[in-house]
């Protein structure tokens, strides 16, 4: 048995340690704290975006999305974000966060046209075939 399951709590999908006293792992991309991060987005507040040196509008693919915080910051920066999660764990969690976002009347219209420029896949990213226009490939540690 997993020491982890996942569970909807308070109408979100979160991933909970079994007799632990931890806090449930969710993802949420409406977080004051993200919000922050927004406001002084640029290359200059952000080494991802100052190491990439690329426009807005190219593409990234981010090949270990993690909880996706670096995916979200690339599209509010204004690049298309394909992200690839191997964990299907993780790819849930995402995929639940971004939908809540998406069909929460309350997020502005900004936001969703951010989320809406990140794609994500549920895959190990050696095994998806980049199409010519990806521009650019950040890998993660």
């Amino acid at each position: 048995m997993s020491r982890f399951f996942l569970s909807r709590s308070s109408g979100r999908l979160c991933l909970i340690s079994r007799g632990a006293e931890r806090s449930p792992l969710y993802v949420d991309f409406t977080t004051p704290a993200l919000m922050q991060r927004v406001k002084r987005l640029s290359p200059r507040s952000e080494l991802l975006l100052k190491a990439l040196g690329g426009q807005p509008g190219e593409t990234v693919v981010d090949m270990t999305t993690g909880l996706g915080t670096d995916s979200f910051l690339l599209a509010a920066y204004g690049y298309r974000v394909l992200s690839i999660e191997r964990s299907r764990t993780l790819y849930l969690l995402l995929c639940d966060g971004l939908n809540r976002a998406l069909a929460d009347p309350s997020v502005p219209e900004w936001l969703q046209k951010t989320l809406a420029r990140i794609h994500l896949i549920n895959a190990d990213a050696r095994s998806v075939s980049l199409l010519p226009n990806e521009s650019v490939v950040p890998i993660c540690p």
